[in-house]
């Protein structure tokens, strides 16, 4: 009989051990979650090919070194180049506690800080379908009286609260026509 209430015991602990760990957490345990994207707009009437050696290693569509084949952007296009992701939980005193490797705040002008946090050497440039380079602009040569994709000021920005723990914002440098004479 012991035995028999030993099986039965342990099974129904293994089932809570189980339970335990296959359970969806409560929604106040998960993290609250702040990403921050950056992207180029293509509002021309011509596919453009980009080079640029800033921005993230590990976007698809963006070739960091030069002479690499360059990332395509279509029309009516648009091509992410930088993603941040923060998260944090509200800890007993209603205060942000940021999870280990988040701890950048991602607000309105993060924008400003991640260009001054360029090296001086950044650059874009933009070609057509044909190799032909249309327009380049480099954060140490930029030109106060143009729209320059090192000047913050020239971004769209747009946050969304897409659900009660996900915060999205979203910056946005347009490349139109007139910008490629």
């Amino acid at each position: 009989m012991s035995l028999l209430l030993s099986i039965v015991l342990s099974f129904v602990s293994c089932e809570k051990i189980i339970d335990f760990f296959f359970e969806d957490p409560p929604v106040n345990d998960l993290p609250y979650e702040e990403v921050g994207l950056i992207y180029i707009d293509n509002d021309t009437d011509q596919v453009l090919r980009l080079e640029l050696n800033y921005g993230d290693s590990d976007m698809d569509d963006v070739h960091i070194a030069s002479g690499c084949e360059a990332g395509v952007l279509k029309i009516d296009g648009d091509m992410r180049i930088h993603c941040i992701v923060t998260s944090y939980v509200y800890n007993e005193a209603n205060e942000k506690e940021y999870l280990s490797g988040s701890e950048n705040l991602i607000t309105g002008d993060y924008i400003k800080k991640y260009i001054e946090s360029l090296a001086e050497s950044s650059y874009l440039k933009i070609y057509n379908e044909d190799g032909e380079l249309l327009c380049e602009w480099s954060k140490l040569d930029c030109d106060d009286t143009m729209k320059t994709p090192f000047d913050s000021s020239y971004y769209s920005y747009k946050m969304t609260n897409e659900s009660e723990k996900r915060c999205l914002h979203v910056w946005r440098f347009t490349v139109t026509g007139d910008m490629l004479n």
